[in-house]
């Protein structure tokens, strides 16, 4: 049990890391860009490639709620356990 506390709190710290990083922020941004700049220059008929562009864009904030909620669950351990130990002091 411990073991998988520490994981999650470090995996909660990855994650973190991993959206506060500017690269990671730019990289989002431009895959965004882009994908709105290719779905913008799709003619009329070309239905099935916007609408497979506009679920790309749709994913990049999921990728992004998924990192935070495993930042959330490595917060929620943390918390946790800092509350275990103050009630054994």
């Amino acid at each position: 049990m411990a073991d998988s506390n520490r994981m999650d709190i470090e995996r909660g710290r990855i994650a973190q890391d991993i959206l506060d990083n500017e690269i990671f922020q730019e990289a989002m941004e431009m895959l965004e860009d882009e994908y709105k700049k290719i779905w913008a220059a799709t003619k009329q008929e070309e239905s099935e490639e916007r609408e497979r562009l506009w679920m790309a864009m749709k994913l990049i904030p999921e990728f992004e709620r998924q990192l935070r909620i495993i930042v959330e669950k490595g917060i929620i351990k943390k918390n946790q356990i800092v509350k275990i130990k103050k009630n054994i002091a």
